[in-house]
């Protein structure tokens, strides 16, 4: 589905870095990472690609210098030619040669007075979310339950999409792993920004960032626009097809409409403006309901 992003990264994706070696400066989490190859972490430029802790394993190609880079790496996203400052932790497993198996585990930021991308770092500035107010975290607390049920709802009409006769599909696993009361909506908001099929500046901006609460409000728009287009869809096939809706359809399209209504400024119609110009053209060709 268009709804959900590509898991993988092109081969040949990794370019190395020049050499400067730089150490972090006060005021940020510092951890010493041992790479296998004298206690430095290997930073390596991802071109075209915004990867994020928390998403599902992606695979790099890296030529024959595989096997010198270690098992912990830094991966910075490398867009129209300029490297970010804030990258991620991976755990890296060969595959097969020249191929890398990366989980993400964290968020890093080069120090800020590093003026070209390090080759290797050896002390590691762990970049975290701006610290919330008590206000602010009963907020983030309540979208993040707002996404998690927009995602469950999102995840059925795709199945229904995949498989009419069989709709009920669940939510991607490593969501679930950080859904409300299991995940902190941090972790979940990260996970999510890699699954949401956003473009990849748009990415680079939510990995940079540090507030928690502008990242969960982006979410939230974009899910508001694929629920929206979701439910447009499923309907129009029922319209042409002549099937009847589901019975639980109803209530995800109205969920969807709720959900889109809640931001008046979103910019995509909501699914019932859609599906209501659908019927009018459909009555004005001729078509009785459904079928074409």
């Amino acid at each position: 589905s268009t709804c959900w992003a590509s898991r993988s990264v092109p081969h040949n994706a990794l370019l190395t870095g020049a050499s400067c070696a730089e150490r972090g400066s006060a005021g940020h989490c510092h951890m010493t990472i041992g790479s296998g190859i004298k206690n430095t972490l290997r930073v390596l430029p991802l071109c075209g690609a915004v990867p994020f802790p928390g998403s599902p394993p992606c695979y790099i190609g890296v030529g024959t210098g595989a096997a010198g880079l270690g098992t912990t790496l830094g991966l910075l996203p490398k867009l129209n030619g300029k490297v970010s400052q804030v990258g991620i932790l991976v755990k890296a497993e060969k595959e097969d040669p020249g191929l890398l198996r990366c989980s993400g585990i964290a968020r890093f930021r080069l120090p800020d007075s590093s003026a070209r991308l390090p080759e290797a770092l050896q002390d590691v500035q762990i970049f975290e979310d701006a610290q919330l107010t008590k206000e602010q975290e009963e907020q983030a607390h309540t979208l993040h339950n707002e996404l998690w049920e927009a995602v469950c709802i999102l995840s059925r009409l795709l199945g229904e999409e995949e498989d009419p006769f069989a709709p009920c599909k669940e939510p991607p696993a490593h969501l679930a792993l950080f859904r409300p009361g299991t995940g902190s909506a941090s972790d979940f908001s990260l996970a999510l920004s890699a699954t949401l099929d956003l473009d990849e500046a748009e990415k680079k901006r939510l990995l940079e960032g540090a507030c928690l609460l502008e990242r969960l409000h982006v979410l939230r728009e974009a899910l508001q626009e694929a629920l929206s287009l979701c439910a447009a869809h499923a309907s129009l096939r029922r319209l042409m097809s002549g099937a009847a809706p589901p019975p639980n359809d109803a209530h995800m399209a109205s969920a969807a409409d709720s959900a889109a209504a809640d931001v008046p400024s979103a910019p995509v119609a909501t699914a019932a403006s859609v599906i209501a110009r659908l019927q009018e053209y459909a009555a004005s060709v001729g078509v009785d309901g459904g079928g074409a």
